[in-house]
């Protein structure tokens, strides 16, 4: 679900001390389903399709675990792991509309081929030709197709994936903080403080990138319960109306129900 554009306004600590606090919630609850899904594989031979998938879903969520840690200090550095998130997700959904192996096979073989180009630039022979032997095993049988994808960039995939709202609206936001766009926050005063203009727009990014974060999370997080019969989506369902709540409604708002108490 993106969210509607221009529903938001400048947050106060209390609004993003609530929104980490549910954020931390979808941590303790993803690990459960995590945990979960793991036993529920366990001795079982997943296809391509489904285990770049489940490699997908598990990267997001991690990445999500320390964005929370970092908005939780109003730290700009929270959109570093939102851009990771958004990408991510673009590739999942972009694996996800291909029934077959193929495009699960080309994301594999993307990773080999980075790890292969790091190994060049940062040389270690053994273990650059074990990956240039893997990339070899990993494109054997879609030789065409890795050359057509190689051609492709994450705006290409978005595309194809329908997700370019998500990819102009919200991953080119997350890039910004990876760049110097938030230089002026960490400059010092002459008296060793920093510009107070900046807080409540740290404050207000940190928000927005729990905000994304469980806008990603929180469904795959249901579909992942539902596909492995976990019957967390009660828990789920719960914790995400708290978080629409919070969203939407002025800052006075508290929430109170814990995900501690869902177990």
């Amino acid at each position: 679900m993106l969210p509607v554009e221009g529903e938001y306004t400048l947050v106060d600590t209390k609004r993003l001390d609530e929104m980490v606090r549910l954020g931390r919630e979808a941590v303790i609850l993803g690990q459960c389903v995590i945990d979960r899904s793991l036993e529920h594989i366990k001795g079982k031979r997943l296809s391509n399709h489904q285990w770049i998938l489940f490699g997908l879903g598990l990267k997001i969520y991690r990445a999500f675990e320390c964005l929370v840690d970092d908005a939780a200090k109003s730290r700009s550095e929270a959109m570093h792991h939102l851009k990771t998130i958004i990408e991510t997700f673009i590739y999942l959904k972009w694996v996800a509309k291909d029934s077959s192996d193929l495009r699960a096979k080309l994301v594999y073989a993307d990773a080999v081929d980075e790890k292969k180009k790091y190994f060049t630039k940062n040389p270690d022979e053994k273990f650059l030709q074990e990956w240039g032997k893997g990339l070899v095993e990993a494109t054997k049988g879609i030789e065409t197709e890795w050359k057509a994808y190689r051609e492709k960039n994450i705006k290409v995939i978005a595309h194809e994936a329908g997700m370019d709202d998500w990819y102009n609206r919200v991953y080119a936001m997350a890039c910004e903080a990876a760049h110097l766009t938030d230089i002026m926050a960490h400059l010092p005063n002459p008296d060793g403080g920093f510009d107070e203009y900046y807080q409540p727009l740290a404050r207000y990014g940190a928000f927005l990138a729990v905000d994304y974060g469980m806008s990603v999370l929180l469904p795959l997080m249901q579909d992942a319960s539902g596909e492995f019969e976990l019957k967390q989506e009660e828990n789920i369902s719960g914790l995400k109306a708290r978080w629409e709540v919070l969203r939407t409604t002025p800052d006075e708002v508290t929430v109170k129900q814990s995900a501690h108490d869902a177990f």
